[in-house]
């Protein structure tokens, strides 16, 4: 009997929930019950909850690759987007960034907050980015760092930019109130893999 919308969904829960380590330990235990039932299959007919587990094990490695899938896709996307503001916003002057902004974003989707300026491209609402002044000994400088921080999903990752756009570094960790999700870990360690960025504890 196929796997109720119900089961579908705690699977979904219980892996967008777990952390990459915990995700891994999900695969791990999935195959090796998928290799027991199939062994078992060339001996005799499988018992209903045996079928059950094998139905349970292959969700848990769809929802696993689907995770996967999306956290590259956002990855790439994340880079492409932090890449154009940065190269776009970090030089404006204040006058030219509260300009910019009300241009290039709906009015809902950016902000001003002192010497802050944030905003959210609309394909990527999981995503805040924040243009800061540079300051030195309490004065601020002509120049902007961008930081980006996760929300939703990806919440407790950040991605830093400096202002020369030499250095990227990016995290996922727990903040005071809320855990980072493991989309946000499985970011910052595709952030690593593909593009060189590492964890600001790693530096």
């Amino acid at each position: 009997m196929p796997l109720s919308s119900a089961e579908q969904q705690t699977i979904k829960d219980m892996v967008a929930a777990a952390s990459p380590d915990q995700r891994d330990s999900m695969r791990l235990d999935a195959e090796a019950a998928l290799t027991q039932i199939n062994n078992l299959t060339a001996r005799r007919l499988l018992s209903q909850e045996e079928n059950k587990v094998a139905e349970r094990a292959i969700e848990i490695l769809w929802c696993l690759e689907a995770i996967k899938d999306e956290v590259k896709n956002d990855a790439v996307k994340l880079k492409t987007h932090t890449n154009l503001a940065a190269a776009k916003y970090l030089s404006m002057s204040d006058e030219e960034l509260k300009a910019a902004l009300p241009r290039d974003f709906p009015s809902d989707h950016y902000g001003f907050e002192f010497d802050n300026a944030t905003f959210v491209f609309a394909d990527m609402p999981d995503f805040i980015f924040t243009s800061s002044k540079i300051f030195t000994l309490s004065k601020a400088t002509g120049s902007r760092n961008l930081t980006v921080a996760g929300r939703g999903k990806y919440a407790g990752f950040k991605l830093f930019v400096s202002g020369d756009r030499r250095s990227w570094t990016c995290s996922a960790k727990d903040g005071a109130i809320t855990a980072a999700t493991g989309e946000a870990k499985k970011l910052a360690q595709v952030m690593e893999e593909k593009f060189g960025i590492k964890g600001m504890m790693r530096l």
